[in-house]
């Protein structure tokens, strides 16, 4: 009888200690993590540019098909600010392109794919400026306890001659999660881009 008390109890120990680990692993599976964002520009005098932003590695971005709402994916994107674009003419010369009232604003909180996939914001600048053009990160967010993020060097992009292809290039700024197993709600996730000529 004693015997089969304890081989009893010991099946019950081995299924309540199974169930506690399934339910751990359940649970952070389970977790979400999301970003709200707004990504400000700030430039010196003389500043033109055009710029192609985007991001990937969100859910958002990941969609194939567009919500019900929207009659295509591109629409949904420039909607939420999954895409934002800044365009330069050349009657904008001579002016102050005022960057700094054209805030990329994500209206929608990003939600990361999972724990372990980065969510990257692309900012491709193309130089309409006569002098070489000068692109770094003058803010990021760097003390969250729950996501950390990685950024491009300053880039120096060539200045623009009339009648020519204005020369572009990329920044890049990677968020990941700390820790997976800690779930997150609208994380700010702000960041500011500088512009100066050189």
């Amino acid at each position: 009888m004693r015997r089969r008390f304890t081989i009893l109890s010991l099946l019950v120990c081995i299924i309540a200690a199974l169930a506690l680990v399934s339910y751990g692993v359940y649970a952070s599976l389970q977790q979400t993590f999301s970003v709200s964002n707004t990504i400000g520009f700030v430039a010196s005098q003389d500043v033109y540019v055009a710029l192609d932003c985007s991001i990937s590695g969100s859910v958002q971005s990941n969609l194939t098909t567009p919500p019900s709402e929207y009659s295509s994916l591109e629409e949904y994107w420039n909607d939420i600010g999954v895409k934002h674009q800044v365009t330069f003419t050349e009657d904008m010369r001579g002016q102050n392109q005022n960057l700094s009232a054209n805030p990329w604003i994500v209206r929608e909180s990003l939600n990361f794919i999972n724990g372990t996939t980065e969510i990257v914001y692309t900012i491709k600048v193309y130089n309409y400026s006569y002098k070489d053009l000068k692109v770094s990160f003058s803010s990021y967010v760097n003390d969250s306890q729950y996501i950390e993020n990685e950024y491009s060097e300053p880039i120096i992009i060539d200045g623009y001659a009339q009648g020519e292809e204005a020369s572009f290039k990329e920044v890049v700024l990677k968020t990941k999660v700390k820790d997976p197993a800690k779930g997150f709600k609208e994380e700010k996730n702000d960041f500011t881009l500088l512009f100066e000529v050189i």
